[in-house]
């Protein structure tokens, strides 16, 4: 099962069992709406054009919360700012955090479970009921920054976001491996490295994530 983008920073955001985000919250709610952007930018339905985001096709993808984000692009008065736009994102993400959840509950992948915190206040939490996606992308970022593979474009993508977004514990989790790996990424998602690869407008979007996750938490 392929996974987008901002599915894949949720699955590595949750904690498989106990089914709640262990991931810093600020640091998850930018990677989240960043990998939205992602996503429609890898879909060739949006582009970045000095620092402003633009619509070039307003054709459906065949992922709602991608579409939803595509419409509202598609009414704005002019070409929003992104960093100005994944602010406003960021501050409805509760919305679209649980229609992406409720997707990998309807593909199997997560399952809802109610509880109360001291026996009174109710809560929701989203364990993992199949574990085969997530452990493919796990395995496959170890390929990628332990073994030496080389990331598509997508997976380069990726790997910008979990750094950005301290989420490299969630794929190596064994610490005396973590140095290298994170050396890794670093390698592979450098400016250079992202402007040769992906273009400009990827490279700015990378670089945009690091400077507001930084100031944010």
């Amino acid at each position: 099962m392929n996974l987008l983008l901002h599915e894949s920073i949720l699955l590595l955001g949750l904690d498989d069992e106990k089914g709640h985000f262990h991931s810093t919250l600020a640091y998850l709610n930018y990677g989240f709406a960043s990998a939205i952007l992602m996503d429609l930018i890898l879909a060739e339905r949006i582009v970045i054009e000095e620092k402003r985001l633009k619509v070039v096709t307003n054709a459906l993808t065949t992922n709602k919360l991608l579409n939803e984000e595509l419409d509202r692009l598609q009414k704005a008065k002019k070409s929003p700012k992104m960093t100005a736009w994944l602010h406003t994102m960021v501050q409805r993400n509760a919305k679209s955090i649980k229609k992406c959840i409720d997707r990998l509950i309807q593909q199997g992948i997560l399952k809802m479970e109610k509880k109360k915190i001291l026996w009174i206040f109710p809560v929701k939490r989203y364990p993992t009921l199949n574990l085969e996606p997530e452990k493919s992308l796990r395995q496959r970022m170890q390929k990628i920054v332990l073994g030496g593979e080389a990331p598509n474009r997508d997976e380069r993508m990726l790997l910008a976001i979990i750094d950005a977004c301290q989420l490299v514990k969630e794929i190596v989790p064994n610490k005396e491996k973590r140095a290298a790996a994170k050396e890794r990424i670093k390698k592979l998602t450098s400016e250079s490295e992202m402007k040769k690869l992906l273009g400009n407008a990827i490279q700015e979007m990378q670089v945009m994530l690091m400077t507001v996750t930084s100031a944010s938490v």
